[in-house]
Formats: structure tokens, sequence, C-alpha cells
């Protein structure tokens, strides 16, 4: 019987000016931590996955529009930096193309089967009878009333 062990986490590595960097998924844990610190990345969310919506994926461009902090927020939780001020700070000051092979790793790793079809799930559970029973359907994505989530 396979273990999850074995299995998780997915990662790849990212060669960044001579130097490797070990990529992995973003987990809920470490998104909600960023959205929690950045309301402005969960507002694209609802958008992607509005009840009765066609699912659209999310753009990188997008992501990246919305500021460096967010980006290296982002870089920083799939590289095991998450939280270090100072490792924040200089991805922030990446060349945009530089950030860019780190989205990039991040979103395969984060959504092996593809950020489309995780949207499609997505929408798709919030228009479940769960979803509409307890309500969540159709509600824009609360940003401010949690304390953010670890993984």
């Amino acid at each position: 019987m396979p273990s999850f062990i074995d299995i998780a986490p997915l990662k790849e590595t990212v060669t960044l000016r001579g130097s490797e960097f070990e990529v992995h998924g973003i987990g809920i844990g470490a998104l909600a931590d960023v959205i929690y610190r950045f309301p402005a990345l969960g507002d694209l969310l609802p958008k992607a996955v509005a009840p009765g919506a066609t699912p659209a994926p999310i753009d990188v461009k997008a992501i990246i529009d919305l500021g460096p902090q967010i980006v290296a927020a982002l870089i920083a939780g799939a590289t095991g930096k998450e939280g270090d001020a100072a490792e924040e700070e200089a991805l922030a000051r990446l060349a945009i193309g530089e950030q860019v092979e780190f989205i990039e790793a991040i979103i395969r790793l984060s959504f092996p089967g593809g950020l489309l079809p995780f949207v499609e799930r997505i929408t798709r559970l919030l228009n479940s009878p769960v979803a509409l029973v307890n309500g969540a359907a159709g509600k824009a994505l609360d940003t401010t009333s949690r304390p953010p989530l670890t993984n």
C-alpha cells in the first residue's frame, strides 16, 4: 500500500545565477497565509471560481502585477523560506524573468493536473449541494476573519 510520505511533496530545482533552489508546490496552508497577508491575491480567486462563471485560468502576470512583495512571499513559501523577511526582501528584488521561473515551477508543482482543471474542480465544489447547504456558494473569499494557516 502506498504512503503519502513516498509521493509527497513534489519538487523541482530552479537554477538561478549558478545556484540551485529546491522548489515545492504551495499547499493550502501556505496559500492561505499569503492571501491573509495580501488580500488582493485572494481577490483573483473568486473571479476564477465564482459559481456560474466559466472557469478561467489565473494569469501569472496578474499575480506579478499585484506587487513584488506578493511574488516574493509565494516564492519564499515554495522554497522553505516562508515568513523570512530578509529572504522575501531579496526575492522582491530579483529580475522579473527570474521571478517568473519560480512562479512557473510553483504553479506546475502546486497544480500537478494543471491550473484550469483545479479551478474547474473548485468551481464544482463551490456549486455542490454541500456548499449550497452551508451557504458557501457565491460568497467572496473572506481574507480578514481568520488567522493564517500553516502547512
